[in-house]
C-alpha cells in the first residue's frame, strides 16, 4: 500500500476511534443504552459549579439512570401515544421551532453589531431629494449636495444655497439616534460615516437620502417615565396656551403637596393611551420621541423626581422619572443577547440574516430545482385563475412530474405548485406579485417546510430539546400515576404511616402568625398604624382593600427574614420588601417551645412527602429488576477524567 493511500486511511481510523470514544456507552438498562454524550448534556445543564467533580458526576449518574428507568417504563406503557401528551409535544415544537429558523453565525454577527452600536448615540442632519419629474436630475443634485456639504466649511450656508435652487429638498435635524431608532439601511450609513462628513446619497423608491452625523455621545440608555399631558387643541392661540400653562402649574403644585402622580394623570392628562395607567409610558430609548421631549427628560436625575411643566409642540408635560437603565455593552450578557435577537427578528435587518439562512437550509436539505421547467411553471401562474385554470392543470398529464428534489429523495411536484397557486389566488387580498417572484416564494416555502418537518435530523440542539421535553412529559405522567396521585389518594395508609413514625414529626420552636401581604411599603405602614390603633386584623383588611392576610403555624427557623418587636401589646415584625414591589409583615400570636408533637394535619405535608419517597424507592427497585442496569466503569472513569 502506498503512503498516499495509507495516511488518509489511518486518519480515517483515528477519527472513527475518536468519535467512538467520545460517545462511549456508560451504562445499559435492559435493552437500552446511554452514552457519555447524552449524559453530559444533562449533567452540564444541571450542575454549573461543583467542587468535587467525580463525586458530583457519580451522584448525578444515579439520578440520571433512575430517570431513564422511569421513562423506559412510561414508553413500555405507551404513554407517549396519549392524545394529551402528543398535543403537548406538538404545541411545544411549534413554540420553539422559530428559534431555530435562523442562521446562528449571521444572527450572532447582527447581535454583536447592534450591541456595539448601542454604546453611543449619534446626532444627525438629514437631507432628502425626491425624484420629481426627472430622476436623473434628482440623482445629479443629490451627489452635488453631498459634495458641497463635504467641501464647504459653512454647511448651513451650503444647504441654504442649495435649497434656494432646489426648493423640493427637505432638510432637518433628526436629533440623536441609536441602534433600532431608524431603518437599518439608514442606520448602517449613519454609523459608518465620519462625524462632520456627509454620506453618499442612498437611493430608494422615493428619492435620495443623505445623512450628516454632527455629534455623538455615550448612550443615555432606556427610560421608564410617567407623564401628564396638557394638550394644545388644533390652532391653539397664545391665550389658550397661557391657560393651559396655568393649569399645568396648578397640578404641579398639587403634586408637590402630596397628590399621587397616578391620580393626577387619571384626572388631568390628555394622553388617552396612558392616563388610565397612571401616565406610565412604555419604556423607550434615544430617538423614540422629539429631541425637545427627550432632552428635558434626560435632565431628571433621580428616580421618582418630578420635573417642572415644560412645553413641546404637543402641549405642556409634567414627567415623573420611574427609572433609567444603562445600556448593556457586554457581548457575553445572555439576557441582553436574547432581547437584542428578539428586536432583530422584528426589524428590517432580519432580511440580511434571512438571505444567509435561506442559502444554508437549501444546502442542508439538498434542494435542487429543474430549471428547464421554470418557464412552464411561470406560464401556469400567468394563466391561472380559480374558475377554470386550476381544473385544467389538475388534470394535466404533467401535473405529477417533479420540478425539484431534496437529498433524501423526496420530490416537489407540479401538483404542489398548483396547490400553492390555488391558496394564493383564493385570498382576495393577495398582494400584487409577478410570477417569477411568486415561484421564488413557493420554492422558499417548500424548503422551509421540509426543514421544519425534519428539523430533528438537521439540528442536534433542537433534537435534544425536543427529546428532553418528551421525556419530561413522560416522567411527569408516570410519576403522577405511580407516586403522587397514589400517595394523595391513599389517606388510610398515610394515617398508618404517620402513626408508625410519629417520632419523626415534631415541632421545632414555632409560633402562630398572621402574614399581612400589602401592595407596597406605604400600605404596609398604614396597616401597622391601623393595627396598633384598633388591635384587630379584621379592621385592617376591611379598611385597606390592597391588604391580604394568611395565618398558620410556622417554625421560627422559617421566618428568618422577620424580626420580633413588641408594640402596644402586639408583637410585630419588620416590613420586608418583595421583589415585585409588594411588602409583607407578620403579627406573632402564640409562641411554642421545641419538641412538641405535630398532629396528623400539621404533619400531613411531611408525611405525604416521606410516603412518596418510600413508594418511589420500592418502584425503582422493581424497575431495576425489569431493566437491569450495567455500568461501564472504564467508560465512566474516562468520562470523568476528561471533565
Amino acid at each position: 500500500m502506498s503512503t498516499r493511500i495509507l495516511i488518509p486511511f489511518l486518519l480515517f481510523v483515528v477519527l472513527l476511534f475518536t468519535e467512538a470514544t467520545s460517545a462511549q456507552v456508560i451504562f445499559t438498562y435492559g435493552k437500552n443504552t446511554t452514552t457519555s454524550t447524552d449524559f453530559l448534556k444533562a449533567y452540564n445543564k444541571n450542575n454549573s459549579t461543583v467542587v468535587d467533580k467525580e463525586k458530583s458526576i457519580r451522584e448525578y449518574l444515579t439520578l440520571y439512570s433512575n430517570f431513564k428507568l422511569k421513562v423506559a417504563a412510561a414508553k413500555d406503557l405507551k404513554l407517549d401515544t396519549l392524545d394529551q401528551l402528543k398535543y403537548d409535544v406538538k404545541n411545544f415544537r411549534d413554540q420553539i421551532i422559530e428559534n431555530y429558523l435562523v442562521d446562528n453565525t449571521s444572527m450572532q454577527l447582527l447581535i454583536n453589531e447592534a450591541i456595539n452600536r448601542s454604546s453611543k448615540d449619534i446626532e444627525v442632519l438629514y437631507y432628502f431629494i425626491p425624484f420629481g419629474a426627472d430622476s436623473n436630475l434628482a440623482k445629479k443634485n443629490a451627489f452635488e449636495l453631498s459634495n458641497q456639504l463635504n467641501k464647504s466649511n459653512n454647511k448651513e450656508e451650503a444647504i441654504n444655497k442649495f435649497v434656494a435652487l432646489n426648493p423640493t429638498t427637505k432638510n432637518f435635524n433628526i436629533g440623536f439616534i441609536t441602534t433600532f431608532s431608524v431603518n437599518y439601511d439608514f442606520e448602517n450609513i449613519i454609523y459608518n460615516t465620519k462625524l462632520g462628513t456627509a454620506s453618499m446619497p442612498l437611493q430608494n423608491t422615493k428619492g435620495f437620502h443623505i445623512f450628516l452625523p454632527i455629534n455623538e455621545r455615550a448612550a443615555v440608555g432606556k427610560w421608564n417615565v410617567a407623564q401628564i399631558l396638557f394638550a394644545f387643541p388644533p390652532n391653539t392661540t397664545p391665550e389658550n396656551k397661557s391657560k393651559i400653562k396655568s393649569l399645568a402649574d396648578s397640578v404641579y403644585t398639587l403634586l408637590k403637596n402630596g397628590l399621587p402622580f397616578a391620580d393626577a394623570a387619571k384626572k388631568y392628562s390628555d394622553d388617552r393611551l396612558t392616563n388610565q395607567n397612571g401616565g406610565v409610558i412604555q419604556e423607550f430609548g434615544t430617538g423614540k420621541y422629539t429631541t425637545a421631549y427627550e432632552d428635558k427628560i434626560f435632565t431628571i436625575k433621580k428616580d421618582n423626581e418630578i420635573c417642572l411643566p415644560f412645553e413641546t409642540d404637543y402641549g405642556y408635560h409634567i414627567v415623573k422619572r420611574i427609572n433609567q437603565k444603562k445600556v448593556i455593552t457586554n457581548l457575553d450578557d445572555l439576557n441582553n443577547q436574547a432581547e437584542i435577537k428578539g428586536r432583530i427578528l422584528q426589524d428590517s435587518r432580519k432580511e440580511k440574516e434571512a438571505f444567509v439562512f435561506k442559502k444554508s437550509i437549501e444546502t442542508i436539505t439538498g434542494f435542487k430545482t429543474n430549471n428547464l421547467k421554470d418557464k412552464f411553471l411561470l406560464s401556469i401562474a400567468d394563466t391561472f385563475n380559480k374558475n377554470n385554470a386550476s381544473i385544467f392543470f389538475d388534470k394535466n398529464q404533467f401535473a405529477s412530474n417533479a420540478i425539484a428534489s431534496f437529498k433524501d429523495g423526496s420530490k416537489i411536484k407540479i401538483t404542489n405548485w398548483i396547490k400553492y397557486l390555488k391558496s394564493f389566488y383564493s385570498n382576495p387580498e393577495h398582494p400584487q406579485i409577478n410570477a417569477t417572484d411568486l415561484l421564488k416564494s413557493f420554492y422558499y416555502n417548500s424548503v422551509i417546510d421540509k426543514y421544519k418537518s425534519n428539523l430533528e435530523n438537521y439540528n442536534e440542539d433542537f433534537k435534544y430539546q425536543m427529546q428532553e421535553f418528551i421525556d419530561g412529559n413522560l416522567l411527569f405522567e408516570i410519576m403522577d400515576r405511580n407516586i403522587w396521585s397514589k400517595a394523595g389518594a391513599d389517606k388510610i395508609t398515610l394515617q398508618e404511616y404517620y402513626e408508625s413514625n410519629k417520632q419523626k414529626y415534631i415541632w421545632d420552636s414555632s409560633a402562630n402568625v398572621i402574614f399581612f401581604n400589602c401592595s407596597n411599603f406605604k400600605t404596609a405602614e398604614k396597616a401597622i398604624d391601623l393595627l396598633l390603633q384598633k388591635n384587630d386584623w379584621k379592621t385592617v383588611v376591611d379598611s385597606l382593600k390592597d391588604v391580604q392576610i394568611d395565618s398558620a403555624r410556622y417554625e421560627l427557623s422559617q421566618l428568618t427574614n422577620f424580626t420580633q418587636a413588641k408594640r402596644n401589646n402586639l408583637i410585630l415584625s419588620n416590613i420586608v420588601n418583595n421583589t415585585e414591589g409588594s411588602a409583607t409583615f407578620i403579627q406573632y400570636l402564640n409562641f411554642y417551645s421545641a419538641n412538641q408533637p405535630r398532629s396528623f394535619n400539621d404533619a400531613k405535608g411531611l408525611v405525604t412527602n416521606d410516603y412518596q419517597q418510600l413508594l418511589e424507592q420500592k418502584w425503582i427497585e422493581a424497575l431495576q429488576k425489569k431493566y437491569p442496569i450495567k455500568y461501564n466503569e472504564a467508560a465512566i472513569k474516562a468520562m470523568i477524567k476528561k471533565q
